[in-house]
């Protein structure tokens, strides 16, 4: 939809300044047109016959509701009135345009009424910007954050089916190892009470040996499930002394 700013009556310049618009308008990168109270494109530049692929001949007496896309709404016949009874000063949107081969052009469209001295409208200036690449670069933005946002799941669906996984690991590797674990700490604790004294130095090491490493492997059990406890945790944030971490670096 246009959107509107007020603009003052503008009375119709001097023979002088006219000329030079008619230079700048020439010489202008932005497409420029001149439209008459007929709603008729009266005079275009180079580069508005670029935008349409066309030269000025076929242009020039062309109504200028009938070159939008036919897609596009029809909110540019309400805007074109609102010009001409000077109701809208100006008109500001985005419109589509075919190209004379057939290609799209997105363009920004400003049309401004300009008036004579009794704040008459006597014709139109338009100026249409090409922003196609623009456009484009914007399609192209959208699309690729769209298809982040789906890996992002997809990348988050594997990590939470991971997790669920190793969850399950964790806890058949602590059943199945807990349980010829507790018979090894068991044995030895018998063997160290009851035939201690029948053991050299050599066989009372070799059995503590037994002793530490059963604890220890208790231990990494221990640690193993706390671990997989700690991928299905929430996060949760904590205030944290940047200067203590950076002395770690």
């Amino acid at each position: 939809m246009p959107t509107l700013s007020p603009s003052p009556p503008q009375s119709l310049p001097p023979a002088q300044d006219d000329d030079r618009f008619r230079l700048a308008m020439a010489s202008s990168g932005i497409g420029m047109a001149i439209i008459d109270l007929d709603g008729r494109w009266a005079e275009v530049n180079p580069a508005l016959e670029k935008i349409f692929g066309c030269p000025a001949s076929e242009l020039v007496g062309r109504y200028v509701l009938d070159c939008p896309h036919p897609e596009d709404p029809e909110d540019s016949r309400h805007c074109l009135s609102g010009l001409m009874d000077g109701s809208l000063p100006v008109a500001d949107s985005q419109r589509r345009y075919l190209h004379s081969d057939g290609s799209i052009v997105w363009t920004h469209v400003n049309v401004a009424a300009m008036h004579d001295a009794r704040g008459r409208t006597i014709y139109m200036i338009a100026q249409l910007r090409d922003i196609s690449a623009q456009h484009h670069a914007e399609v192209a933005l959208q699309e690729l954050n769209r298809t982040l946002e789906q890996r992002v799941a997809e990348r988050t669906d594997a990590l939470l089916a991971a997790n669920v996984q190793l969850q399950q690991f964790a806890y058949g590797v602590s059943h199945d190892l807990r349980g010829p674990l507790r018979a090894i700490e068991g044995f030895s604790a018998q063997l160290q009470r009851q035939c201690r004294a029948a053991l050299d130095e050599t066989g009372r090491d070799y059995l503590q040996r037994i002793r530490d490493n059963a604890s220890r492997m208790s231990a990494l059990i221990v640690g193993l499930l706390e671990l997989s406890r700690a991928t299905s945790a929430g996060m949760r944030p904590q205030s944290r002394d940047l200067g203590l971490v950076l002395e770690w670096v």
